[in-house]
């Protein structure tokens, strides 16, 4: 447990090294102004796995950051991203939700009772990958999968005596 808590702090770092890195090449300073705001982000994504909405990112970061603007938050978010330190769960119209990129290929579980969203500690499908380019001649560079249900968390909030399941509000 605590290598992995290790392991998942080195990898923060060394990904706002190469962001930092690789903010400096050949371009203009496009990259958000302060760079704490990305450690700040990585930092509330790591003490939180269930991927948050860019609202509960912005309304954490100013209690100790009053001045940060959502545009800030979403810019940085945005960048991390991009840079491949994020993943960004885009669910139709509502809030996309956020979360650390432990592995470039994982899944999700979604509860539809306290709407958490978990990362599952599964093996990914590479052959699903390969079945979809042999039948439809498309190029696959990614998948996402997403298993909606009700988490083990709110299964034991059964209320006493009638089985029904508690409101996790």
């Amino acid at each position: 447990m605590l290598f992995s808590a290790l392991r998942t702090k080195l990898k923060i770092l060394i990904t706002i090294i190469i962001i930092t890195i690789g903010s400096h090449k050949g371009r203009r300073r496009t990259m958000p102004r302060p760079l704490k705001y990305r450690e700040l982000i990585l930092g509330l994504l790591e003490n939180n796995p269930n991927h948050p909405t860019v609202d509960w990112i912005h309304s954490e970061l100013r209690r100790d950051y009053p001045s940060v603007s959502l545009a800030t938050v979403y810019r940085t978010l945005n960048h991390l991203v991009a840079d491949g330190a994020l993943c960004e769960l885009p669910f139709g119209t509502s809030e996309s939700r956020f979360g650390l990129v432990t592995e470039q290929k994982h899944y999700h579980f979604i509860c539809e009772k306290c709407h958490k969203i978990l990362d599952l500690p599964i093996h990914p499908r590479t052959a699903l990958e390969a079945s979809v380019e042999s039948e439809t001649g498309h190029m696959v560079n990614r998948h996402t999968m997403e298993f909606y249900g009700v988490c083990r968390g709110c299964l034991q909030k059964k209320a006493p005596g009638n089985g029904a399941l508690c409101s996790s509000k």
